[in-house]
Protein backbone atom coordinates (compact mmCIF):
# COMPACT_ATOMS: atom_id res chain seq x y z
CA UNK A 1 0.00 0.00 0.00
CA UNK A 2 2.70 2.16 0.35
CA UNK A 3 3.62 2.35 -3.09
CA UNK A 4 0.24 3.80 -4.57
CA UNK A 5 1.37 7.70 -2.48
CA UNK A 6 4.93 6.93 -3.97
CA UNK A 7 3.59 6.83 -7.62
CA UNK A 8 1.28 9.41 -6.87
CA UNK A 9 3.95 11.79 -6.05
CA UNK A 10 6.07 10.56 -9.06
CA UNK A 11 3.50 11.37 -11.01
CA UNK A 12 2.22 14.61 -9.93
CA UNK A 13 5.84 15.69 -10.09
CA UNK A 14 6.86 14.67 -13.41
CA UNK A 15 3.85 16.12 -15.15
CA UNK A 16 5.50 18.37 -18.32
CA UNK A 17 5.08 22.66 -18.10
CA UNK A 18 2.13 23.40 -20.22
CA UNK A 19 4.57 25.29 -22.55
CA UNK A 20 5.71 22.11 -23.58
CA UNK A 21 2.42 20.48 -23.80
CA UNK A 22 0.80 22.82 -26.00
CA UNK A 23 4.42 22.64 -28.42
CA UNK A 24 3.38 18.98 -29.10
CA UNK A 25 1.70 18.59 -32.41
CA UNK A 26 -1.55 16.63 -32.25
CA UNK A 27 -0.18 13.81 -34.53
CA UNK A 28 2.79 13.14 -32.04
CA UNK A 29 0.75 13.68 -29.40
CA UNK A 30 -2.07 11.31 -30.67
CA UNK A 31 0.90 8.76 -31.57
CA UNK A 32 2.16 8.79 -28.03
CA UNK A 33 -0.83 7.81 -26.35
CA UNK A 34 -1.99 5.36 -28.94
CA UNK A 35 1.29 3.38 -28.11
CA UNK A 36 1.18 4.06 -24.40
CA UNK A 37 -2.22 2.27 -25.03
CA UNK A 38 -1.37 -0.68 -26.90
CA UNK A 39 1.38 -1.06 -24.26
CA UNK A 40 -1.19 -0.96 -20.88
CA UNK A 41 -3.75 -3.08 -23.06
CA UNK A 42 -0.44 -5.66 -23.47
CA UNK A 43 -0.17 -5.93 -19.76
CA UNK A 44 -3.86 -6.64 -19.17
CA UNK A 45 -4.30 -10.35 -17.69
CA UNK A 46 -6.60 -13.03 -19.41
CA UNK A 47 -9.21 -11.83 -16.57
CA UNK A 48 -9.08 -8.12 -16.95
CA UNK A 49 -7.16 -7.56 -14.77
CA UNK A 50 -3.59 -5.80 -14.46
CA UNK A 51 -1.00 -6.22 -11.19
CA UNK A 52 2.10 -4.73 -10.14
CA UNK A 53 5.29 -4.82 -12.11
CA UNK A 54 7.07 -6.66 -9.17
CA UNK A 55 3.96 -9.04 -8.55
CA UNK A 56 2.14 -9.90 -5.71
CA UNK A 57 -0.81 -8.03 -4.22
CA UNK A 58 -1.93 -4.82 -5.10
CA UNK A 59 -4.22 -6.05 -8.02
CA UNK A 60 -7.49 -4.35 -7.31
CA UNK A 61 -5.46 -1.08 -7.22
CA UNK A 62 -3.44 -1.37 -10.26
CA UNK A 63 -6.59 -2.43 -12.18
CA UNK A 64 -7.76 0.63 -10.84
CA UNK A 65 -5.20 3.07 -12.07
CA UNK A 66 -4.36 1.10 -15.32
CA UNK A 67 -8.66 1.88 -15.83
CA UNK A 68 -8.44 5.72 -15.12
CA UNK A 69 -4.83 6.01 -17.23
CA UNK A 70 -7.06 4.14 -19.99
Amino acid sequence: MRCLPILVIVLSCCAPPRETVEAVSEPKLRESVERGVKWLLSKQKEDGSFESMQGGGYQSAMTGLAVLAL
